[in-house]
């Protein structure tokens, strides 16, 4: 009986992967195709799992309401978003120059006074070409505290393409 039952998941396999050429290989970002490619621009992605929301103890300024997001490198504001944002929400930032390696990001976020109470997430995404380079997660505190952190991201992409060997390889 056990001869059987191994033999038909054998023979399932075996017709199963005769129908598709694996070929699980890797290229990544440094290869000769996209060499000069280390200085392009890149684009930073924020997605709060907050609200971000008005901070009524915010100093306000003439050109607009208080900032919920804010992203500067060195001294350049790269972002600031004063309307409300849903948690979930993507904020874009495409076309920055940021250097060829890594760059210093500072990133700042107001998250509802209700949802404030626990620790908030905020998660930032560094593209270069569509292909993902660097991605972190900062954390509030909870007890009321804002999202501050400053990050160093790579600027160089991890993977140009992964080929799962069935068909076209992922983008």
């Amino acid at each position: 009986m056990a001869v059987l039952m191994l033999g038909s998941v054998a023979f399932c396999q075996w017709t199963m992967t005769r129908q598709v050429e694996f070929q699980l290989t890797r290229v990544t970002g440094h290869d000769a195709d996209h060499e000069g490619d280390g200085a392009g621009p890149v684009e930073l992605v924020l997605t709060p799992t907050f609200s971000a929301v008005d901070d009524p103890f915010a100093l306000r300024s003439p050109d607009g309401g208080p900032p919920r997001l804010q992203a500067w490198h060195e001294d350049t504001l790269l972002l600031r978003h004063t309307t409300d944002l849903r948690a979930g929400e993507r904020v874009r930032v495409p076309g920055l120059e940021l250097g060829r390696d890594q760059a210093s990001i500072r990133v700042e976020a107001t998250p509802a006074p209700d949802e404030a109470v626990h620790p908030c997430a905020l998660r930032v995404e560094v593209y270069r070409d569509g292909v993902l380079c660097d991605d972190h997660t900062l954390w509030s505190h909870g007890g009321g505290t804002r999202v501050v952190g400053v990050l160093t991201v790579q600027l160089t992409p991890r993977l140009r393409r992964l080929d799962r060997g069935l068909g076209a390889p992922d983008p």
